[in-house]
C-alpha cells in the first residue's frame, strides 16, 4: 500500500496548513488502510521511515508533525534527523 493517504480525519488541519506550507500526509506501516507488519515496529524504526520517506521527496528542514502515537515518532525524527526535520 501506498503510504500516502486520504486523511479524511486531518482534512480541515491539512487544509489549513497548505495555505501556508506544503503539506505531506502519510500514513506509517502497520496503521490506518496500510499493510499489516510482519512483527512490530518501535518508534525508532517508524522514524526511520519517516525519514526515509522525506529524503525521497527530497525535504529538507520539515516541520514534522504527529498525533498520539505519532507524537514520540515526530519529536524521535526531529532528534535523529535533524538535517531533515526541524
Amino acid at each position: 500500500a501506498s503510504p500516502f493517504i486520504l486523511a479524511t480525519t486531518y482534512k480541515s488541519t491539512v487544509k489549513e496548513l497548505s495555505r501556508h506550507y506544503r503539506v505531506t500526509v502519510i500514513e506509517l506501516p502497520g496503521s490506518g488502510r496500510s499493510e499489516s507488519l510482519k512483527s512490530p515496529w518501535g518508534f525508532g524504526k517508524h522514524s526511520e521511515f519517516v525519514m526515509e520517506v522525506a529524503l525521497k521527496l527530497g525535504l529538507r528542514q520539515a516541520c514534522v508533525i504527529g498525533h498520539s502515537n505519532s507524537g514520540p515518532i515526530a519529536a524521535l525524527a526531529v532528534r535523529k534527523y535533524p538535517n531533515i526535520f526541524k
